[in-house]
């Protein structure tokens, strides 16, 4: 994702970009036209140098133990301005079940989410149930468990529960969005297929293909619609799960960071994303919005 970020923004006539990584990461194909420097865990004094050098900070982090949050407060401090969500907004989407809350709260079909802990009331299901982190990323952590029994004994034996949540598993079709969104308002760029797999201890994210579901545009655009409007400080790329069940879509959660989807919405889009979220800080989102046609684009991920 990070190439692919890198590469797109360094295409932009009179960006210069620069990368700040990990001392320990391994090299990575950048275009020669960016500067890369190479930070120690912690050296927040490093950190803040480079921030006085550039006008502008993506922040790329997960939302899990809290590592995006504290990365967007940063961002914010130093004065910069953010190309990715503010520190409000991450604060309620890098948790699940505050996500659903809010949800709900604007009548947006969600999934139940519940506490991991045993006084917890167990959501009604019909297909069993899903076990994760509520500020987990992708399919990490999620177990699938058949029977309440099953949960029952999970809570029993697990000590951190209250950091997991318990959804009911909704059969359908695993659907992911990419969109834009800018103070209230959302463009939805393109409606993508997830490659999700039951295995042995839960679920495996294999990909999927960015622009393979546009036949259900109709159907999701409202969606997106009514996210951005539920939480207004969503800002730039932003990346919502749902499943589209018999009921209808049903959202899981949305992803206050670049996705994996970015990999191949350039390619499906036939437009420069990360350029067009460069023009959303001095453009209103309305201006950028045109009609898009995207077309199939496998990305291949391995778990």
């Amino acid at each position: 994702m990070l190439c692919r970020l890198v590469s797109d923004l360094a295409e932009v006539a009179g960006a210069r970009v620069h990368v700040a990584l990990d001392a320990t990461a391994v090299e990575l194909p950048l275009p020669a036209t960016v500067r890369c420097h190479r930070v120690v865990a912690d050296a927040r004094a490093r950190w803040d140098e480079i921030a006085g050098d550039v006008d502008a900070i993506w922040a790329i982090a997960p939302e899990s133990d809290g590592v995006l949050g504290e990365v967007a407060t940063w961002v914010e401090a130093t004065g910069r301005t953010a190309l990715a969500c503010p520190a409000a907004a991450v604060a309620v989407a890098a948790s699940k079940r505050a996500t659903v809350d809010l949800l709900e709260r604007c009548d947006i079909a969600a999934v139940p989410t519940r506490r991991g802990t045993p006084d917890a009331e167990l959501p009604p299901s019909r297909h069993g149930w899903v076990v994760k982190p509520d500020d987990g990323v992708a399919c990490d952590g999620a177990r699938f468990m058949a029977t309440p029994d099953e949960v029952g004994h999970w809570r029993a034996a697990n000590e951190t529960t209250g950091e997991m949540v318990v959804q009911p598993f909704v059969p359908g079709m695993p659907i992911s969005l990419s969109i834009l969104a800018q103070h209230g308002s959302a463009w939805l760029l393109a409606c993508n297929i997830q490659d999700i797999r039951r295995c042995e201890t839960g679920f495996a994210y294999h990909g999927g293909i960015v622009g393979g579901a546009e036949d259900l545009r109709p159907v999701l655009e409202p969606v997106a619609e009514a996210i951005a409007a539920a939480l207004p400080s969503l800002w730039g790329y932003v990346g919502i799960d749902l499943v589209v069940s018999e009921d209808g879509p049903i959202v899981l959660e949305v992803n206050p960071r670049l996705t994996t989807s970015y990999l191949g919405l350039r390619e499906s889009i036939g437009m420069n994303p990360g350029e067009l979220v460069l023009q959303l800080i001095d453009r209103p989102l309305s201006s950028l919005m045109t009609p898009l046609a995207p077309r199939p684009v496998r990305v291949t991920v391995e778990p």
